[in-house]
């Protein structure tokens, strides 16, 4: 351990851009992180709703709410961020990704707003966030399992999912092996593309 900083709140979820660190839990901190041995607390913010993920694209920071919401903030001044807007999305969202006008949504029991739109039991949303001030969902996927965490690498979307729905179909011994199996595909295709950077 290099250092240690005290948040309030906890902390659900991190993400790390530049110097600096988001951390998400009741409200959320920005924190400098310049010299990794002194980390200072630039900014606290206390929200309404636990925040359970946060994306970062560019100036814009986008955070996941308990309590089915999507939330953005203007960061281009780490001192002083901007709220921007707030997106009902119902559900509980689990995991957020951004990436250039889009925002990523995964969860269960989530909701697309666009037209012809209807609850998702388990799925993934994305949501056209070019308009800071309205973002709205322009697409949504369903899935077969609750969906935990997404993250994006060049123009794929990965998603991580529990599939406890497959353990009755397939039995123990067959849904662990495939999860095993899975992690060693998984492994090697990360370490053959260098994906951590090693």
């Amino acid at each position: 351990v290099v250092s240690e900083i005290a948040l309030e709140g906890g902390a659900l979820a991190i993400t790390g851009i530049g110097q600096h660190v988001l951390v998400t839990g009741a409200g959320w901190h920005m924190v400098d992180v310049a010299d990794p041995t002194q980390p200072r607390r630039l900014v606290t913010l206390e929200t309404r709703r636990t925040l359970t993920a946060v994306a970062v694209s560019g100036d814009r920071a986008v955070f996941a709410g308990e309590e089915g919401t999507l939330v953005t903030y203007d960061i281009a001044q780490p001192e002083g961020p901007l709220w921007q807007s707030e997106l009902r999305i119902g559900g509980v969202p689990r995991g957020v990704a951004a990436a250039g006008r889009h925002v990523f949504v995964v969860g269960s029991d989530l909701v697309d707003s666009s037209p012809a739109g209807a609850p998702r039991r388990n799925g993934l949303l994305v949501v056209d966030a070019v308009q800071a001030e309205s973002p709205k969902v322009v697409a949504s996927f369903a899935m077969p399992s609750a969906a935990q965490s997404i993250t994006l690498r060049r123009d794929r979307a990965f998603v991580v999912t529990a599939a406890l729905m497959s353990a009755p179909k397939l039995g123990a011994a067959t849904t662990v092996a495939l999860f095993i199996a899975g992690q060693l595909v998984m492994s090697l295709g990360i370490d053959n593309y260098g994906l951590l950077g090693v």
